[in-house]
């Protein structure tokens, strides 16, 4: 994670945000994490080429880099999706003012806090604009550690270049998801292997795909990002 009083002044072309959103923010000038860690939604949605998850993703991003300011998050043992779901809030959030605004709002659970979204924190009871903030906050950090905040696929293979496609993204699931199953999708379909001929690559690019048998699925996930 980015620490507010460490990284602020890093470039945003070199953040772990998608290219979609490092181009847009700096084609805008926006060159710094600096410039954009108060940057409010309404202002993002003025940005033109920028979409509705790519605005998700920014606003997520900020407020992990502004989160270690507000409080700590510890949360226990758990092994299932469900554990996850039903951890008490008051066993995890160490911010009393953050705890006692969410139980007044019925809010008991991990699993209903990392359901609000800004616009349910704004109905709160007794909400004010830094008390929003600090709730947010704490919904994305709980994400981040239990890592069930999206990660946009080219940031989780390049996670640690030199290792496989397959160990990245295993290192950056959630505890609970044991079973996975890998496949290319294709016109709606799941297939285990792809058929190049028909897809529009160029006579070079098939050429290495075949050389290197990176339409196999199977095969292609044992790749690093490093090596191709």
């Amino acid at each position: 994670m980015l620490h507010t009083t460490d990284n602020t002044q890093l470039l945003i072309k070199n953040s772990n945000l998608s290219n979609r959103a490092k181009n847009q923010l700096t084609k805008n000038g926006y060159l710094y994490i600096n410039d954009i860690k108060d940057i409010k939604e309404e202002q993002l949605r003025k940005i033109r080429n920028l979409g509705t998850k790519t605005i998700k993703e920014i606003l997520e991003f900020i407020a992990s880099i502004n989160f270690e300011r507000d409080s700590a998050i510890e949360l226990p043992p758990y092994n299932t999706l469900t554990e996850y779901l039903n951890i008490k809030i008051t066993s995890c959030i160490k911010n009393e003012t953050v705890k006692k605004c969410l139980l007044q709002n019925n809010i008991a659970t991990v699993g209903e806090l990392i359901d609000l979204n800004k616009n349910d924190i704004a109905k709160f009871r007794n909400i004010t604009n830094k008390l929003e903030e600090q709730i947010f906050h704490h919904s994305v950090r709980i994400k981040q550690i239990s890592k069930v905040l999206y990660s946009h696929p080219t940031t989780v293979i390049r996670d640690k270049e030199e290792l496989s496609i397959y160990e990245n993204i295993i290192r950056n699931l959630p505890i609970f998801a044991k079973k996975l199953k890998f496949a290319f999708i294709e016109d709606g379909k799941f297939l285990p292997k792809l058929s190049i001929d028909e897809l529009n690559f160029s006579n070079k690019e098939k050429k290495i795909i075949k050389d290197l048998n990176l339409n196999d699925v199977d095969n292609f996930i044992t790749k690093s990002y490093k090596s191709l």
